[in-house]
């Protein structure tokens, strides 16, 4: 299926856009809209409700939310071998957050700015996922964080331009099987 929407302008402490197995078929689809947009940094832009597999979600600009993009951790089920390209995610308290037990091998193209005042640009649990991010902290570059993995992430290699190395960020995975390539550094050396 494919599903094609405009700009979602959203009033809701709830989601803009909920993707969930329910409504769609759990497989195959190609989600794309072209923006998800609120007034006062509440609510989820985009939600993965848990078990949807295998989707594409194609989307031009998530501004101010609470949380941009949301992938829920499934309850016992599994979420996994989502793509999402997103042109810009902004003006939120947290831009991405990938839950946990369960959700693996996601793929993200995506440009992020963490530029609300104590705001997280990518926030992961996940497993196996890999990224292509294109980093922004617009007048909190050294104050907000830019990635923060926690408790649980394993094995995600995330690729962030500019180097990581003029952000913030935290490794509370708990094991050194992350990966962040940084331009800084000669090709594929991991930062430590």
């Amino acid at each position: 299926c494919r599903y094609r929407l405009g700009t979602i302008e959203s009033a809701s402490t709830g989601a803009a856009l909920k993707v969930q197995p329910a409504q769609m078929p759990a497989n195959m689809s190609i989600v794309g809209y072209t923006g998800l947009i609120r007034k006062d940094l509440k609510g989820i832009g985009l939600y993965i409700d848990a078990s949807v597999c295998a989707n594409k979600f194609e989307g031009t600009d998530i501004y101010n939310f609470d949380t941009g993009i949301y992938v829920a951790s499934p309850k016992g089920g599994k979420i996994d071998t989502n793509w999402f390209w997103v042109s810009f995610i902004r003006t939120c308290n947290t831009c991405i957050r990938e839950g946990s037990g369960g959700v693996d091998d996601n793929v993200w193209f995506v440009n992020v700015d963490a530029n609300v005042k104590d705001s997280v640009a990518v926030r992961t649990a996940a497993n196996y996922g890999k990224w292509h991010i294109i980093m922004g902290a617009w007048g909190h570059a050294k104050v907000n964080k830019a990635i923060i993995l926690d408790p649980g992430a394993t094995a995600n290699i995330l690729e962030v331009h500019p180097p990581i190395e003029q952000f913030i960020w935290e490794d509370n995975s708990g094991n050194d099987t992350n990966v962040i390539l940084g331009a800084q550094r000669p090709p594929f050396r991991p930062l430590k």
